[in-house]
């Protein structure tokens, strides 16, 4: 049986936070949260490799 590796983790996060400052396009920001692991799937990429897919729902946070 042939072993696949993983090539790629990532991370899906979804939710939404109330924030106390205006934020501009285009501008990076830092982020602190807690999330809950809610999904975990896996994507064959046809080459022995996968990449993996963390979905994740936010529970709380701040733009630092």
């Amino acid at each position: 049986m042939e072993t696949i590796t993983s090539n790629e983790l990532i991370a899906q996060l979804k939710g939404k936070l109330c924030i106390s400052k205006t934020l501009e396009l285009g501008s990076i920001h830092e982020f602190k949260g807690s999330f809950s692991v809610t999904g975990i799937t896996e994507k064959d990429n046809n080459d022995g490799t996968k990449d993996t897919y963390y979905h994740l729902k936010l529970i709380n946070g701040e733009i630092l």
